[in-house]
């Protein structure tokens, strides 16, 4: 589970209105004003819920967030051999590593490849020009 869905106290499943009252709930709990010498920990907890309800408030912002904790565990879990470059391509067991320009998204700056040949996996660093 993400962190913003945690610091709602929900999981990935909920429906908007069960975020919503999950954001609310927490506000109310944790709000600075209202928070019982909480302290700075009631504090950064307030922070941490208004980030998340920032991030997963729309469809479009929720959806990127998914995206980028199934990526993040994804990526966790591949043995990365090494990072290079677009133009630098080559495996040390002589494949290839194939990357097609489609494969290229504007909401990363890398990507997982694998070899051709073998069982390794590079990290390709890009970034792409606007427009």
């Amino acid at each position: 589970m993400g962190l913003h869905y945690a610091a709602l106290g929900v999981g990935p499943d909920a429906s908007p209105e069960q975020l919503r009252a999950a954001y609310r709930a927490a506000v109310l709990r944790l709000h600075p004003d209202k928070a019982a010498a909480g302290g700075s920990g009631a504090a950064a907890g307030f922070q941490d819920v208004q980030l998340a309800w920032e991030v997963l408030r729309s469809e479009q912002g929720r959806v990127a967030y998914d995206r980028r904790v199934v990526l993040g565990a994804l990526q966790a879990e591949l043995a990365v051999a090494e990072q290079v470059d677009l133009d630098d391509m080559h495996c040390r067991c002589g494949g290839e590593f194939w990357l097609a320009e489609g494969d290229l998204r504007e909401d990363a700056d890398s990507l997982l490849v694998p070899c051709s040949t073998c069982s390794a996996c590079i990290r390709v660093l890009y970034s792409l020009a606007p427009g």
